[in-house]
């Protein structure tokens, strides 16, 4: 996916760690890829802000 840049595929990794996140990313990344990284984005500004 090449919306996604290098460093947000690091972070994106810890997003993974849940087996929902990963599921919702690949359904939604079969029908809209800009979707998929826009949710992928949120995710990982969510876990920025908890810690």
């Amino acid at each position: 996916m090449e919306s996604i840049r290098h460093d947000e595929r690091v972070a994106a990794y810890k997003v993974f760690k849940s087996v929902e996140n990963h599921e919702i990313f690949l359904n939604s990344a079969a029908e809209d890829e800009d979707s998929a990284a826009a949710f992928l984005r949120s995710e990982m500004e969510e876990l920025h802000q908890r810690i």
